[in-house]
């Protein structure tokens, strides 16, 4: 990326990748060295609209909302963090611990 302002937004990242970013800075006097990396993945919600299946691993997400008569099927040990709330008046089924 070039000519870019601060603070600049970064678009189009999917999930669950992470995604790793350094920048340096160029003025007149030249180009600096790159920062320190950082790294960060999407936040999104899950609110199926209908029967899905989720993977196994950990998942991260900011809401989840499962309707009534929609089943969300986890396929293998799955960890769900929700930074928001939580709506569950479906189904949830499969192995998923509680902490």
């Amino acid at each position: 990326m070039q000519n870019v302002t601060s603070p600049s937004e970064i678009t189009g990242l999917t999930e669950p990748e992470t995604h790793y970013f350094v920048v340096t800075a160029s003025h007149t006097g030249g180009e600096s060295g790159e920062s320190a990396g950082v790294s960060a993945a999407p936040e999104v919600a899950l609110n199926p609209q209908a029967n899905i299946q989720l993977a196994g691993g950990s998942h991260t997400v900011t809401s989840m909302n499962v309707p009534a008569g929609v089943t969300v099927t986890l396929t293998g040990p799955v960890v769900i963090h929700i930074s928001g709330d939580a709506i569950l008046n479906g189904t949830v089924t499969g192995n998923c611990p509680v902490d």
